[in-house]
């Protein structure tokens, strides 16, 4: 079972990664730098004390957390930073009235830590509202920047309106909304469409209903993220430290950013969390193996979470029926151009390292104009993160756990040691939240109706 010291120690992990981002829209600040750190010592830090005997009691760990939760929304109000880049009006009014309910809603939370912590009539109506206010931060940056100028949002209108015309979009070069500047400004030549196209059979009805493929981004994540809550959070016997950690991620001061920006992280975080959420209660393959399939069709660097084959009940079956069905994903478009596709789902591995992200090697960069390697420090934070959580099954760490635990550990030390943009600090944010949902949620019944 998780200790609440260590769930303590991730809300301000999560806290410090959005307090970082926030200083430049998670690109290099030298500001950023002691918030970014911070939370990676942060996480390390919660995993050495994971099963330590600390006195800190789950009472203290929930108000902690909802504090944190609380003073995150005021750095947000007084940041004054407009939380997305394109807007239609340079007013950020609506934001700093959701900031402000967010704050509330925060301080709540901690009354009613301080007040009971087995009175969960205040958090079941609490948690909702705030997670719909998620939604609404969200739907607004869609209405606020209705066309943002970023490449990857007009790829995925672009293509997606090409894949409901009949074309076969990885044949066909993006639109070049830089004009011609894209080379010099992002170190990349824009051409084909580069996102493997499942996540075109998403967009697909957003864009011919709603007009907007970001509309997608919003109802996967949050309907994975509102069902891991109702099915696994509600119940844990560490809700009240959860549920404000939940928090902290979906409600950061750059939410709104992630989704007007159009990256497709918040899929894989829906997926993830559908994932732990059935996962955890013991489902079986037929309905973890689709969504396992579903996460790795989605980016090419979900790869890494393969190993989440190993939550099914059959494993290796599990595995095979998931890649099988992100293959499929894949035959239309092999069929029609085989060549096209993999040259265009593999024009991201060519992007080469830009030293305006923040990770630790653009902090080497800028200090001593000198940074890492891409490729060797891929295969050691493999490793590192692969070590760590093996050497917390010593002391009966559950499988599920640990590997949940190692794939935060992964992507912290990779994107830290490589090169970290927002979408990459999202993400990570994202792991932390269901890494710690994970412990102990095995122990929930799955047939029972009490709550923690």
């Amino acid at each position: 079972m998780i200790g609440p010291i260590t769930i303590v120690l991730r809300a301000f992990s999560v806290a410090c990664l959005a307090t970082a981002c926030l200083s430049n829209y998670g690109m290099w600040s030298a500001n950023a730098v002691p918030a970014y750190v911070a939370a990676i010592v942060a996480w390390f830090a919660g995993e050495f004390a994971l099963h330590k005997r600390i006195a800190f009691s789950p009472r203290a760990a929930a108000i902690s957390c909802a504090v944190i939760f609380a003073l995150l929304q005021l750095i947000a109000l007084f940041s004054s930073k407009n939380p997305i880049v394109y807007p239609v009006t340079s007013s950020i009014s609506p934001w700093w009235f959701l900031e402000g309910v967010a704050f509330v809603g925060g301080v709540l939370l901690a009354l009613l830590a301080a007040r009971s912590s087995t009175d969960n009539a205040g958090r079941d109506a609490l948690v909702p509202a705030l997670l719909a206010l998620g939604v609404a931060v969200r739907v607004l940056a869609v209405a606020a920047s209705p066309h943002p100028t970023i490449d990857v949002w007009s790829a995925h209108q672009t293509a997606t309106q090409m894949l409901l015309s009949g074309i076969n979009p990885f044949t066909h070069d993006m639109p070049d909304i830089y004009e011609g500047k894209a080379p010099a400004a992002l170190g990349y030549a824009l051409k084909a469409y580069d996102y493997p196209p499942s996540n075109l059979f998403l967009f697909a009805p957003f864009v011919a209903g709603l007009g907007d493929s970001r509309y997608a981004l919003i109802v996967v994540e949050i309907a994975g993220l509102a069902i891991l809550w109702w099915r696994v959070i509600r119940r844990h016997p560490a809700r009240g430290a959860l549920e404000p950690l939940l928090l902290i991620f979906y409600l950061q001061p750059l939410a709104s950013f992630a989704i007007e920006q159009a990256w497709t992280e918040p899929l894989g975080v829906g997926c993830a969390a559908l994932l732990l959420a059935f996962g955890s209660s013991g489902a079986s393959n037929a309905v973890l193996a689709p969504l396992l399939g579903a996460l790795l069709s989605l980016k090419q660097y979900f790869i890494l979470l393969g190993n989440l084959a190993l939550l099914a009940p059959r494993k290796l079956a599990a595995l095979a029926v998931a890649v099988a069905l992100a293959a499929l994903t894949l035959l239309p478009f092999l069929a029609s151009d085989p060549r096209a596709l993999l040259e265009a789902l593999s024009q991201p591995s060519r992007i080469p390292y830009r030293a305006f992200n923040l990770s630790l090697n653009s902090l080497l960069d800028h200090t001593f104009k000198v940074h890492l390697p891409i490729t060797p420090i891929v295969i050691a934070a493999t490793a590192i993160g692969l070590l760590f959580p093996l050497w917390r099954s010593r002391v009966g760490r559950p499988l599920g756990e640990r590997i949940w635990a190692w794939n935060t550990s992964v992507y912290l030390t990779l994107f830290a040691l490589t090169f970290g943009f927002f979408n990459y600090h999202y993400l990570v944010g994202a792991m932390m939240v269901l890494a710690s949902v994970s412990e102990g949620a095995s122990t929930i019944s799955r047939a029972g109706t009490a709550r923690a």
